[in-house]
């Protein structure tokens, strides 16, 4: 074979190696936001206020819905997500909001979806897949 070509391929072998270091050296990193987000003394809405601007590669990301929206399930409110979609949590919570902001008549409350943010704050979870 082409030594230029092997070559290039022992260099994309050591690049990939790179990647997986750094996505190691990632995912440590988003653990100790995680924790640290967790164990804050901060209010409910001061972390979630911080946890907005967060950017998305610093969150995890679920393959299932999360264990919390039994509370506020998609289905019975005003969100509608296709099946085996990803659901940005920031976008679901506004939604769910400003539809109890609004005075729709809906199955959850504050209460419900302050546990849903303390939940997403807790296990830092920017999206899930709506797998219902």
């Amino acid at each position: 074979m082409n030594l230029a070509l092997q070559n290039l391929v022992a260099r994309i072998n050591v690049e990939k190696a790179r990647v997986r270091e750094a996505e190691v050296h990632l995912n440590e990193a988003v653990d100790k936001l995680t924790e640290a987000l967790k164990s804050s003394t901060a209010s409910l809405e001061e972390k979630w206020s911080f946890w907005l601007t967060i950017p998305d590669h610093c969150k995890r990301h679920s393959e299932w819905v999360i264990p919390c929206l039994g509370y506020i399930c998609p289905m019975d409110s005003p969100l509608y997500v296709e099946k085996y979609c990803t659901v940005e949590i920031p976008y679901m919570i506004e939604s769910l909001q400003e539809a109890l902001d609004d005075g729709e008549d809906l199955e959850y409350s504050q209460e419900d979806i302050d546990r849903v943010k303390q939940y997403v704050i807790d296990n830092n979870v920017g999206s899930f897949v709506y797998d219902w």
